[in-house]
């Protein structure tokens, strides 16, 4: 099974290098992407903003760009889903970002992906296919 087969919306889960973090005070992510250009260039976590974020005012203050880890691994669309659950059991990550053939940012693939498809070949045939 392929990245594109998976549901990898990016609704809510990119973000700008230059906003700031009171966003994430509207929305629960526990893994955001810094866009900019259409290209990911940092990830944000909610360990990265629990460890930068001492007061309120730093919400106001600190922008994606301070706290962003970079560089960011990242799977393409039309890799293989097995390969995606390797790179992120390699690197202990639970979600990568998916690019294009541009390597544009397209969406999210996170192990529950991985999971889930498990879940619906069982349902489905019996069986998991890989």
């Amino acid at each position: 099974m392929r990245i594109k087969d998976c549901n990898i919306g990016d609704e809510h889960q990119q973000v700008s290098p230059e906003e700031n973090l009171t966003s994430v005070k509207k929305r629960y992510c526990h893994f955001l992407v810094v866009v900019e250009d259409k290209k990911p260039i940092g990830i944000v976590t909610n360990n990265d903003i629990i460890k930068h974020v001492k007061t309120e005012e730093d919400y106001e203050k600190l922008k994606f760009r301070d706290i962003m880890t970079t560089p960011v691994v990242s799977v393409k669309i039309d890799d293989e889903l097995d390969d995606a659950v390797k790179i992120m059991k390699e690197g202990g990550f639970m979600s990568l970002p998916v690019v294009d053939e541009n390597d544009d940012f397209v969406g999210l693939i996170t192990y529950f992906d991985y999971l889930g498809k498990i879940a619906d070949d069982i349902k489905k045939k019996g069986k998991v296919e890989m």
